[in-house]
């Protein structure tokens, strides 16, 4: 009861579980947010008055942060566009110690760029996607397991789920699932699974 906020940080929480503490707890503020040990952890965050209306989203900058999105150029993107998400304030490391190869590629210009994709709404508002080095190419398809990890885990009976990549004689790559699932659906086949991403997942 006494209770009065909680703050989540680190890779993004999935929807539904984001969704089930509100429903337990709708009277706790739950503030999303988003950061890199390179930025001294914090880079953005969700104004809990949006975390019902943006529940996918990772917010705005955090004070004193500015947020784009931008593509291979570094040039920013309009809404909609996928892009790599860069950031610029006083909170950016000024570089990796003794390692000058890796603070060229990861800080340009004074922006951090950050190697997770996503894209801006046309209100502001950051979406994360996935991480750049984490898509899963199937077959030349980019995919993000992310994304699949979503739908998985809005499955009834899924605690949670973990997108895994393994070698394919005829798609290069090859993704595979690692479900865990509650006792109420220990019944749970691998084909319902599939069954179910496929209704929900762009083919």
């Amino acid at each position: 009861t006494s209770l009065r906020y909680v703050t989540q940080a680190g890779g993004k929480l999935h929807d539904v579980f984001i969704r089930e503490f509100r429903e337990i707890l709708p009277k706790v503020k739950f503030f999303v947010m988003y950061g890199q040990t390179e930025a001294t952890a914090r880079l953005s965050y969700l104004d809990p008055d949006y975390v019902d209306s943006k529940t996918k989203s990772i917010g705005k900058g955090i004070p004193g942060v500015e947020l784009r999105v931008v593509d291979e150029m570094g040039v920013q993107l309009p809404p909609g566009e996928v892009g790599e998400i860069v950031a610029r304030g006083g909170n950016i490391m000024l570089g990796y110690w003794h390692d000058e190869q890796e603070t060229r590629h990861s800080i340009r210009d004074n922006w951090l760029f950050t190697g997770d994709l996503g894209y801006c709404d046309d209100d502001g508002f950051i979406f994360l996607t996935s991480r750049k080095k984490e898509i899963i190419k199937v077959g030349g398809n980019r995919v993000s397991p992310k994304e699949i990890e979503e739908v998985i885990v809005s499955m009834p009976g899924v605690m949670d789920c973990n997108i895994v990549s393994f070698t394919h004689d005829l798609l290069g790559e090859a993704i595979r699932a690692i479900v865990i699932v509650g006792d109420n659906a220990s019944s749970l086949t691998p084909m319902d699974v599939q069954s179910y991403c496929a209704s929900r997942l762009v083919a």
